[in-house]
């Protein structure tokens, strides 16, 4: 049985409610197992059950304390890693934007791109004039006699550039009507005409070269000869005569 002076009061020394046996009054919350002098005591400053610490006898009250005291270590402890996480974590996990505003002068200044960043112009090579070759003098050549034997003024045409300069002596120089017409007259007064050269020696240059020899013309009219030079130049892919200077023995 319980000691009698454990045993709750029917009535709570502190505001006289009546406790019905109760461990706690239910008006001001008084402990009224206390002894009636800490009754008493209490009654000037007790504590509301809110306040109170739990009893666990006096053989576990040591053991209790050390259990509250460890908990309230570690709750103290949780709550500082908890502070420190606060104050380290960043308020925003994702990546930053960082912005800035660069002034805009009123005038910009156009800036020399750096030589090494500039690509060369292209390089175009074209291919030299080639140099006249003998063979190409001697077609020429060959052309012009077959158009004389053959008393065709239109071949000769074909052969000729129109700056044509023919000489003929002491005579005045000819431009290319006017060396046409002498051919046309000279045709109508011989007949089976038969034009030869020989002792050509020749120039070469790149698009234009010379011939120089001598002529011989036979026809039933007799013969004539004398000293001639040709002087081509290439035009349009075309090696064609541009000069004749004739000198008759």
């Amino acid at each position: 049985m319980a000691d009698e002076t454990t045993r709750p009061p029917p009535v709570c020394p502190r505001c006289g409610t009546l406790s019905a046996g109760a461990i706690w009054c239910a008006k001001c919350g008084l402990n009224l197992r206390l002894d009636p002098d800490s009754a008493h005591s209490g009654a000037a400053g007790g504590r509301r059950p809110s306040e109170r610490s739990v009893d666990f006898g006096s053989s576990h009250r040591g053991t209790a304390r050390i259990v509250i005291a460890s908990a309230a270590a570690a709750l103290t402890a949780v709550a500082a890693v908890a502070l420190a996480l606060v104050l380290l974590w960043p308020e925003d996990s994702a990546p930053e934007r960082v912005t800035a505003t660069v002034p805009i002068p009123d005038q910009m200044t156009p800036v020399d791109p750096s030589p090494r960043s500039v690509a060369p112009p292209p390089t175009t090579t074209t291919d030299p004039v080639p140099v006249v070759s003998t063979r190409a003098i001697r077609d020429r050549l060959l052309a012009y006699i077959t158009a004389y034997n053959n008393e065709d003024v239109g071949g000769l045409r074909r052969l000729f550039t129109d700056d044509l300069v023919r000489q003929n002596g002491d005579d005045d120089p000819q431009d290319l009507d006017a060396a046409l017409t002498e051919y046309e007259n000279q045709f109508a007064q011989i007949s089976n005409p038969d034009y030869t050269l020989d002792g050509l020696q020749y120039t070469h240059g790149r698009g234009q070269a010379s011939a120089y020899g001598r002529y011989t013309i036979t026809s039933n009219s007799g013969s004539v000869n004398g000293a001639i030079d040709f002087h081509f130049v290439r035009r349009d892919g075309r090696l064609l005569i541009d000069q004749l200077t004739i000198s008759p023995s």
